[in-house]
């Protein structure tokens, strides 16, 4: 309920994450990337700590970015980001390309897009801040995908599966 398209929000930059930046990170993706925006003066490039007045700010924080990054963290987790971007309707979900984490959860350039280089991440962006359509049939596919296969009520309904399936040994 909290990760949807609010009315009467208006995008306010192209880019966007908030979140911790620490070294220990999967490829330190977070520091190298907010360095190299710096150089990006045509990209509206939002950070913030990932602190947050409630969840409905942080939402509406989301929804006002054309994309937003989610990277994994230090164990190579998918976190509860890479779902709240999709839900949203609105905005791209950019996340750097590891095959064996995202397997069965996210496709590239059909419900996110991903990228291995800070070239290729700069390249995608700027690609996608031209072709609104494409951008939003990606955005659009992830919105489907997320509320299809990874609500919590989902998790839920798996977490209970597993539950009934060990009691019933």
């Amino acid at each position: 309920d909290v990760f949807k398209k609010f009315e009467g929000e208006e995008y306010d930059c192209d880019f966007g994450f908030s979140g911790v930046v620490r070294p220990e990170q999967t490829n330190d993706w977070r520091t190298k990337i907010v360095q190299k925006s710096e150089t990006w003066k045509d990209i509206n490039f939002s950070f913030s700590q990932h602190r947050h007045d409630s969840l409905e700010s942080y939402a509406r924080r989301l929804n006002r970015a054309k994309a937003w990054l989610s990277t994994t963290g230090p164990a190579d987790l998918v976190g509860t980001r890479y779902y709240e971007v999709a839900a949203l309707g609105t905005t791209l979900l950019v996340c750097n390309r590891f095959d064996v984490v995202y397997d069965g959860l996210f496709d590239d350039e059909k419900n996110c897009v991903m990228f291995d280089s800070l070239q290729e991440l700069e390249n995608k962006i700027r690609y996608y801040l031209k072709n609104e359509e494409e951008r939003m049939r990606i955005v659009t596919n992830a919105q489907d995908h997320v509320l299809e296969n990874h609500t919590w009520f989902h998790r839920a309904e798996k977490i209970t599966n597993v539950l009934k399936n060990n009691m019933e040994k």
